[in-house]
């Protein structure tokens, strides 16, 4: 059984991506809700306009074409700073390179780096490692 968080954001610009992580999560049971975006401009704007929480666990697409993950977390981290929390951050990809694996590296928050498309096994050991019920 798995603990269930308040609040996973998606953040990838293929819809139908964000579509199907949605299901999967429903599935996983492992959310009370679920934001989606396709532009990290757009979660920037929610996430600054609902200033009472930060979503617990942040599915992030490395490579997106407005603002790419990397982006996109730099404007997120003054929120953190302000709200005074990190919330757990897993990048996501299709294909993973050495470069974003070592840069992920350097950043506390960033927890993993997983490939697409997220399934319920993924999102379940997600879950157990990093929010595990006590």
């Amino acid at each position: 059984m798995n603990k269930k968080l308040d609040c996973i954001l998606l953040l990838d610009d293929n819809r139908t991506t964000n579509i199907f992580h949605q299901k999967v999560i429903t599935i996983a049971e492992c959310a009370k809700i679920t934001l989606d975006f396709s532009d990290g401009k757009n979660a920037l704007e929610y996430l600054h306009t609902h200033d009472d929480f930060l979503p617990d666990l942040l599915f992030i697409d490395i490579n997106m074409p407005t603002m790419n993950a990397w982006e996109f977390l730099a404007e997120f981290e003054d929120l953190m700073e302000q709200r005074n929390e990190c919330p757990t951050v897993i990048l996501l990809s299709t294909t993973l390179n050495d470069e974003d694996r070592l840069r992920a590296k350097g950043v506390s928050y960033i927890k993993d780096i997983m490939t697409k498309p997220l399934s319920t096994k993924s999102i379940n050991a997600v879950m157990q490692e990093f929010f595990p019920v006590n």
